[in-house]
């Protein structure tokens, strides 16, 4: 390899690998290297391949393997295959006939573990290319592929790497300027973090925190866990495909009727998923675009029964939320809010990560600004308010699940839920273009709760859900366009929710007879308050969480009923809505509904039309 960008990367900093083409180290025959790699698959060429590193991070070179099958232990004392160096590429001739594997030979006990790769903190331009690695164990081992996941890496890669993990756990990868590419990454059925509530089973890939990530041309497939992308910025995940296997499922046994259900309570001879699981977990995303990748399923069909299931789910830290909420005591200037918290004790702030603070009550509801500075109670915004914040109105802080991010154009089939944001605080999102079949569909989920004793308060903010088509043609999951508000432990609305959000141009086409029972929400579009207090008394103050929502140019076949609104909807509009149905099926256009029973108020300013 050589060239302004050797490897073929295609990122900015793919040039400073360049340097390392000047020194090349076969590990069977170059005479700088004292002890050689045989490449028999008996063997432990561990020792010869370290020692390659050792020699080529010391002017920074390839450490090449030519065809061969390379073991690199697991089956001694020692707990480490290879630690790969700064400045060393480790090349295969190709992954088709390179390859390395690991894992015990014979019985092993309880403590047993093993990285097969890794890497010290702050390691930069360190790579893998060309290579196919195997974990050999299928018992669910405590066996890591990569431990590459310090915050201070930079500058490293896989480039066309066909990694088989076994049962192992996650291959982990962190840091900022990281590639992925034209990679093949499978991971059996495990046991991996066995969960309280019955469930096991770890994803493929932990890739975060990571900042400046490229992740294209990939295809992974798994049957447990998620892949995890949480706290990613400048992150473009594009031309993969990602497949969840099925098959990791049992016929519950008597331990399986005290798990976790949903809709009924899990019977003796049921067969569900034996673990959690959905394709990606993104919380807290940032300058980011998920696009024209392929989600689907094989090995038959994802029983629903852990209530997940989430193609691409934020759900911003769930039990551990970055964000807070509180109310204006001292009126400051344009760049400054000075409040206290609602639940009397310091904020629930963290300097080190983006926050952004929304008002959502007051002459100056609706703005938002990124907080750039904290004392004395006081935020310091990076614009000024175009309405200050006045006494007793109510904000919010938060780290947002998602700011500035682009789902569009990817083709999902297979899994229960779409494109999900659920609780937290998400700005400046668009979800276009894309096709969902058997799929689920599209769900915002706000909520006003007390979360890990915080009294938290979602705040969405130019959202535009356009143009997706969604099926559901099996009826396996429904077919929707959600919006819902969940008042979840308190009896009044803190403020102004969501804001305008954009849902335009969208098909869906539903299947009667569908099972909606166990599903939250019904086939359709919705704009709902689900006010979830149980025995407290909803307490009507005529104010609206949901506040613009512009539902223009969508259709719905064979729904039972298109558009749903509730009470705490303000001036909704719903336009050149088509009800198209087939087969003679009969549906409603459109209700709209009381939140709770004790108040009569529905949707306010709603508006229906045609051009």
């Amino acid at each position: 390899a050589g060239g302004a960008d050797p490897f073929g990367l295609g990122a900015p900093w793919a040039a400073d690998f360049a340097p390392l083409s000047a020194n090349k180290y076969d590990v069977k025959t170059s005479t700088a290297l004292t002890l050689r790699a045989k490449g028999d698959g008996v063997a432990n060429d561990a020792p010869a391949i370290q020692a390659a590193i050792d020699l080529a991070t010391k002017k920074g070179g390839i450490v090449y393997l030519p065809a061969g099958t390379y073991y690199i232990g697991g089956n001694g004392s020692a707990v480490i295959g290879l630690i790969l160096r700064p400045n060393v590429v480790l090349q295969g001739h190709s992954s088709a006939d390179t390859k390395i594997v690991y894992g015990p030979r014979g019985s092993v006990g309880s403590s047993y573990y093993f990285i097969a790769v890794y890497t010290n903190p702050a390691t930069k331009l360190a790579g893998i290319a060309d290579l196919s690695l195997q974990n050999t164990d299928t018992t669910s081992l405590n066996i890591s592929p990569l431990a590459m996941g310090d915050p201070n890496d930079s500058e490293n890669f896989l480039q066309r790497v066909n990694w088989d993990l076994g049962s192992g756990k996650s291959l982990v990868m962190g840091g900022e300027r990281i590639a992925i590419e034209n990679s093949t990454i499978r991971q059996a059925a495990n046991s991996q973090y066995p969960r309280s509530d019955g469930g096991t089973g770890i994803g493929p890939l932990m890739l975060c925190p990571i900042t400046n990530i490229y992740f294209s041309n990939n295809t992974v497939s798994w049957a447990s866990g998620n892949i995890c992308l949480n706290h990613m910025t400048n992150g473009i995940i594009e031309n993969n495909h990602f497949t969840r296997i099925a098959s990791d499922q049992i016929v519950a046994g008597p331990a399986q009727t005290s798990w976790p259900y949903v809709g009924k309570p899990i019977a003796v001879g049921d067969v569900v998923q034996r673990t959690p699981g959905r394709v990606i977990s993104a919380d807290f995303g940032t300058n980011s675009v998920f696009q024209n990748n392929i989600f689907d399923t094989s090995g038959g069909v994802i029983k629903y029964n852990w209530n997940d299931g989430e193609t691409i789910l934020s759900e911003a830290g769930s039990y551990l939320p970055q964000e807070d909420s509180g109310t204006v005591t001292a009126k400051k200037d344009a760049y400054n809010v000075m409040g206290q918290s609602a639940n009397s004790q310091p904020w629930n702030y963290d300097p080190t990560v983006p926050y952004v603070l929304a008002l959502v009550t007051g002459p100056g509801a609706g703005q938002w600004r990124n907080i750039t500075g904290f004392s004395n109670n006081t935020f310091t915004l990076d614009k000024p308010l175009d309405l200050y914040a006045e006494v007793g109105d109510h904000f919010i802080i938060a780290h947002p699940g998602y700011l500035n991010v682009i789902i569009r154009n990817n083709t999902m089939s297979g899994n229960p839920f779409g494109v999900a944001m659920f609780d937290g605080t998400f700005i400046n999102v668009s979800v276009t273009g894309n096709t969902m079949t058997d799929n689920g569909g599209v769900y915002l989920s706000p909520s006003q709760n007390t979360r890990s004793s915080y009294k938290t308060f979602s705040t969405y903010r130019n959202i535009e859900i356009n143009n997706n088509i969604i099926k559901n043609k099996s009826g396996y999951y429904p077919a929707y366009i959600n919006i819902n508000f969940r008042l979840v432990d308190q009896t009044t609305f803190f403020g102004r929710s969501l804001d305008t959000v954009e849902v335009r141009g969208n098909q869906l086409t539903a299947r009667p007879g569908t099972n909606l029972s166990i599903f939250p929400f019904s086939e359709g579009y919705g704009n709902l308050v689900w006010y979830q207090t149980g025995m407290n008394t909803y307490v009507e103050q005529n104010k609206t969480p949901i506040v613009g929502t512009m539902l223009q140019g969508n259709f719905c076949t064979n729904c039972p009923v298109n558009y749903k609104l509730t009470g705490g909807d303000l001036n909704t509009v719903i336009w050149n809505g088509a009800l198209i149905n087939t087969g003679g099926y009969q549906s409603t256009f459109s209700t709209d509904l009381r939140i709770d029973n004790n108040t009569n108020v529905t949707s306010v300013g709603t508006i229906i039309g045609y051009d």
